[in-house]
């Protein structure tokens, strides 16, 4: 068991006697002049704050007092939890930890929700207030919670049911803008151990291990149509991942390629996908920039040349002509993508 997700058990002790008819319980330990016992909290933790507005996100206390037959009755009905009981309350104690002011928790609870998306068939208790406190951790400060949080949406985002609700919290729209922030971050060669990093500098491997976990839960999320309408509205030209597409200052060899090669296939399944996302290249101008993609040089003119010029031309009759194709195939990145005529 990992230690980000505590162990689900909970004993209570002194359980009180049943009759013969299973599911009804007919003494308590009162009614017996025995006191109540103190149930523990399974997922007690003293680091958490003390949470009395929400005490449903209250886990700083090891055990309660329970004073009543009546909250007696209720904890020994409760138990043993279900399978989903427990995911439903490991969810919780989670989400309790994302909105803790201490940037180890913070990551702790990405890292438990990461854990718990794994598996498809939790997704259905992960409720919209715990996914909301999880989005809320994509724009993080910290590069690690950011990172942490951005690969728990991506395996979230494997279930239509979770791309909806997070098309609803416009998850698309909140990772385009931390991409964005990521090609302004200032950079600096990863330190030998025992070094640190200049102020306000961020390593190279972590903003590229960043972007790539944000490029794959925006890949993720976009195969949905009701996650790529929101995209469209907001960047119609994808100029973002144009962006991640071209050679950048500021990165190692290998990192350079994983981010250029993701972005392209992002780009390229957008564009198989979606036939509003074509004409919506096409009316942006950003058809160019696929062009120049195209050639090795990454010099491909649009009139014809000049003297003593070499390289790949496009003239703009033959521009025209191929924009006005009713089905065209450009070769992108060893796919062909279909587009349509211009409207």
């Amino acid at each position: 068991m990992s230690r980000y997700a505590a162990p689900i058990t909970c004993s209570v002790p002194c359980a009180p006697e049943r009759t013969r008819t299973p599911g009804r319980i007919t003494t308590t330990p009162h009614a017996r002049g025995i006191p109540f016992p103190r149930p523990q909290e399974p997922y007690y933790d003293e680091r958490l704050p003390v949470r009395e507005e929400r005490p449903e996100l209250n886990y700083n206390v090891k055990k309660r007092a329970v004073v009543s037959d009546e909250e007696w009755r209720e904890v020994m009905a409760d138990q043993p939890w279900t399978a989903s009981k427990r995911r439903t309350m490991l969810a919780q104690y989670l989400h309790a930890k994302l909105e803790a002011d201490d940037g180890e928790l913070a990551q702790e609870g990405c890292h438990g929700f990461w854990e718990l998306a794994i598996l498809k068939d939790n997704h259905q208790d992960i409720r919209m207030d715990r996914l909301a406190a999880l989005v809320n951790k994509l724009s993080s400060n910290s590069i690690p919670v950011a990172t942490t949080a951005a690969a728990a949406v991506w395996a979230l985002a494997t279930t239509g049911g979770m791309r909806r609700s997070m098309a609803d919290l416009d998850v698309p729209a909140s990772l385009l803008a931390v991409l964005k922030k990521t090609l302004k971050m200032q950079t600096f060669p990863d330190p030998e151990p025992g070094e640190s990093l200049p102020e306000g500098m961020v390593a190279e491997s972590a903003r590229a291990r960043l972007q790539l976990h944000q490029l794959g839960a925006l890949a993720v999320l976009l195969v949905d149509r009701c996650c790529r309408r929101p995209y469209l509205q907001q960047e119609g030209d994808f100029a973002t991942l144009f962006a991640m597409c071209k050679q950048l200052p500021g990165y190692r060899p290998q990192d350079e390629q994983i981010r250029r090669e993701t972005s392209a296939k992002v780009l390229t399944s957008l564009m198989q996908r979606d036939g509003e996302a074509r004409l919506a290249l096409i009316r942006s101008g950003s058809l160019r920039q696929v062009l120049t993609l195209l050639n090795p040089q990454g010099a491909l003119r649009v009139h014809g040349p000049s003297s003593g010029e070499q390289g790949p031309v496009l003239t703009r009759s033959r521009r025209t002509c191929r924009a006005r194709w009713m089905s065209s195939l450009w070769c992108w990145g060893g796919v062909c993508v279909q587009v349509p005529a211009r409207p």
